[in-house]
């Protein structure tokens, strides 16, 4: 078996609309882990994950998560690309 750790940050943020004006609340995952509020607004502001007449303002939460996954050797040959 080839295993694999993923480590995420899990956010819901207050975004706001700015067409509408309506405040909503969105959850985000990120493929790494980030510690404090500002980095999670970074993350947002930097990805294409919130659509552009969306300004995220605050974060409400955040956790952590690790996640185990795993596939056969035969899957992952069948699948994975060869690096040089």
């Amino acid at each position: 078996m080839v295993n694999r750790t993923f480590r995420t940050t899990v956010a819901t943020v207050l975004a706001v609309n700015v067409d509408t004006k309506q405040a909503e609340e969105m959850t985000f995952t990120f493929p790494h882990i980030l510690k404090q509020k500002r980095d999670i607004i970074k993350a947002c502001v930097r990805s294409d994950i919130v659509p552009p007449n969306v300004k995220v303002v605050d974060v409400i939460s955040f956790t952590h998560e690790a996640k185990k996954y795993a596939m056969s050797e035969e899957t992952f040959i069948a699948h994975a690309t060869q690096e040089n």
